[in-house]
């Protein structure tokens, strides 16, 4: 779902008159596009008011739009795209995201960006676009934005590879915070066979507690990251008590690939002793997850070590 762009103004900063939502309505009325603008935000259900309406909402919104006002055209796209306030319109919503990116409205420009990416309301998605747009938010510093255009110029979506570019950007927003970013950077310096900043990277991703989404996958794929450097003893002293609490924490994330380690790890008595209770368990908690299998355990082996694990 995309974002809108602006947090509800305070009430508080409209005391200054005897009736400030009052005030604020009136100035809309004739045609102030700010307060047409606060008067969306006052309405929209996005930041919970008790006066909460997305049909006023997107009518405010939409005379601000109209107006020329960047901040409401996205927000107003963001209705179209889900459906909130009016029927769902992505043709619509790309519309009002154009005209409010071409203003330099950033979250318009990600949101744009985004449903380029995925081909929503399009015949087929339009990889070009998405790229330059979130360039453009990228540049303007979303987060977001360089982590979409990271992965997709170092996975050659839709675009020319451009590792360099790619690393950049991921760089950025793991710098920034960004746990997706670690995690990707974390799985190139493994590819790389620099495991220095693969650990590096690995452990600020693992060592973060998200657990929403995608946020939770890419920490529980660092976790497991960390649990094999340690059992290969890739780039550090090999280590299979490091290497089981590790993988430990990937699997209660429900990581199958950590879950079948951790079986493993019982069954021969590595960094914990044997219990092969533990270790049909464990397998069988895997073997049930097995749809969750994204970046695959042979994967990883095979990238840091020719050593295999059966």
């Amino acid at each position: 779902m995309s974002e809108l762009t602006k947090a509800l103004p305070s009430i508080s900063s409209l005391t200054t008159v005897s009736d400030p939502l009052q005030a604020l309505e009136d100035d809309a009325k004739r045609d102030d596009i700010t307060s047409q603008f606060r008067m969306g935000l006052r309405f929209d259900s996005n930041f919970g008011s008790p006066t909460a309406d997305d049909k006023l909402a997107f009518e405010w919104y939409l005379k601000a739009a109209e107006n020329g006002h960047a901040e409401a055209q996205s927000n107003l796209a963001v209705m179209y795209e889900n459906g909130r306030g009016i029927p769902e319109s992505v043709a619509k919503a790309i519309h009002w995201y154009n005209l409010a990116a071409d203003k330099g409205e950033i979250q318009a420009q990600f949101n744009l960006a985004s449903l380029y990416e995925k081909g929503r309301g399009l015949a087929a998605p339009n990889y070009t676009k998405a790229k330059a747009y979130y360039e453009k938010a990228a540049k303007a510093g979303h987060t977001k934005a360089k982590v979409r255009l990271g992965v997709m110029l170092e996975q050659e979506i839709g675009v020319k590879k451009d590792e360099h570019l790619a690393i950049k950007r991921l760089t950025e927003a793991a710098e920034e915070g960004d746990i997706q970013a670690q995690d990707s950077l974390g799985r190139i310096y493994v590819d790389k066979k620099d495991y220095t900043k693969a650990m590096e990277w690995s452990l600020k991703a693992a060592s973060q507690h998200n657990l929403l989404g995608e946020q939770s996958t890419a920490i529980s794929q660092s976790q497991f990251r960390l649990g094999t450097l340690y059992y290969l003893g890739s780039g550090i002293k090999q280590d299979f008590f490091q290497a089981f609490e590790w993988y430990q924490k990937a699997a209660k994330l429900e990581l199958a690939d950590a879950q079948y380690m951790l079986g493993y790890m019982y069954e021969k008595g590595r960094g914990i002793e044997k219990n092969e209770a533990d270790a049909l368990a464990w397998k069988n908690r895997a073997k049930d997850n097995h749809h969750q299998l994204r970046y695959g355990l042979l994967w990883i082996l095979k990238q840091v070590s020719t050593a295999s694990v059966t």
